[in-house]
């Protein structure tokens, strides 16, 4: 093995310090180490449900409703920011009142463009019409 990789003589294009080509091999590779919940959470936000949808969503929600995914652990804290942080989402800085209960939001831009030129109760109003939107059962009930 030693003297066949001392005399492999590398393709022109290779960069040794550049990222590896995409190929089938790398994208399965990638998915073998990518998180289940991740996955969960992408497809539930995809499908959307009581609370969220690919838009805007209540973490709260979310999380209620990986909690009836089979074999899937909730993330809590810090891993479930980064998790929807590298999904595109971003934090709304406080916490708003929805269906009688406190909730955290998570957005992305294109769902409230221009959020931070909004009042405090204008976004709450944007974000409820936007929840409300989501009309399935409640999980929590």
């Amino acid at each position: 093995l030693r003297k066949w990789l001392l005399e492999f003589e590398p393709v022109e294009a290779f960069n040794p310090k550049g990222q590896a080509p995409t190929s089938f091999a790398k994208n399965q590779m990638i998915g073998l180490n990518t998180a289940d919940e991740f996955e969960t959470i992408k497809r539930l936000l995809e499908e959307g449900g009581y609370g969220f949808h690919k838009e805007i969503f209540s973490s709260r929600h979310l999380t209620t409703a990986m909690s009836f995914v089979e074999d899937a652990d909730v993330p809590k804290g810090k891993a479930l920011n980064k998790m929807l942080m590298k999904l595109g989402y971003m934090k709304l800085e406080r916490s708003v009142k929805w269906k009688g209960s406190m909730c955290q939001i998570w957005y992305k831009k294109i769902a409230l463009k221009d959020v931070l030129k909004m009042e405090a109760e204008e976004v709450n109003v944007v974000i409820r019409k936007k929840l409300d939107e989501t009309d399935e059962k409640d999980l929590l009930e």
